[in-house]
């Protein structure tokens, strides 16, 4: 992880369960997977919107290093105008609840493939490892049945990576501080949105499209 840590931006064990990691973006993506593989990481999930070139790229060079490599985008859309101009722990809980909505079904495809991958280590990632990554590894905790303290404590870590990124504040010197330095209040608020829509975990799953036995599958794999 130490190795991985320091070549993929905000790249980490999720702790609350086992096999998931989670990260942001490498400068030279699959030229570095050899540290993934190091992790026994043999799928990777990207969230990012990439190039049919980049994605055609990608898969050649994770599948040379045994890794199964699946682009499937999740697009911020029309709430990506929340996070410009003024922006408060508000705006992001909007963000993401937007965010889910417009990408519902994409996260229905998501779960789908997921519960028929076969994996050992799995990673998803996007391009901070915070935004799209966070809201799908939240999913996938409420899915679990994780604990929500441990669920919230996992998206602030992403501070702990990002608040002290030199060159990523040089890179995108338009974004705010909470851009690197995501709160609990985001996460909690974002959280409190989507139980008091869907009411509990087990409806959650149902609108992801997911049945008794594949809940049971992924709990297999990270429980």
């Amino acid at each position: 992880v130490n190795e991985a840590s320091s070549i993929y931006l905000n790249f980490r064990q999720v702790s609350a369960c086992k096999r998931l990691f989670r990260t942001g973006r490498t400068q030279d993506d699959f030229v570095h997977a050899d540290v993934l593989a190091a992790n026994r990481i043999t799928s990777f999930l990207d969230l990012r919107n990439l190039t049919s070139d980049q994605i055609a790229a990608n898969v050649k060079g994770y599948q040379e290093r045994g890794i199964h490599y699946i682009s499937m985008p999740v697009i911020d859309g029309s709430a990506a105008k929340l996070l410009k101009g003024e922006v408060t722990e508000s705006s992001y809980v909007q963000y993401y609840l937007i965010m889910f909505e417009t990408n519902i079904n994409r996260f229905r495809q998501i779960f789908i493939t997921l519960c028929h991958e076969n994996y050992y280590n799995l990673l998803i990632g996007c391009n901070f490892g915070k935004d799209r990554t966070g809201v799908l590894v939240y999913l996938f905790l409420k899915i679990l049945d994780i604990d929500e303290s441990e669920i919230y404590a996992d998206y602030v870590e992403s501070s702990k990576y990002l608040g002290s990124c030199s060159w990523l504040r040089k890179l995108y010197p338009e974004k705010q501080d909470l851009a690197f330095n995501p709160t609990s209040n985001i996460i909690q608020a974002f959280d409190k949105g989507i139980m008091s829509q869907y009411g509990n975990n087990s409806n959650l799953a149902r609108v992801l499209g997911l049945t008794y036995n594949d809940i049971v599958i992924l709990k297999g794999k990270h429980l």
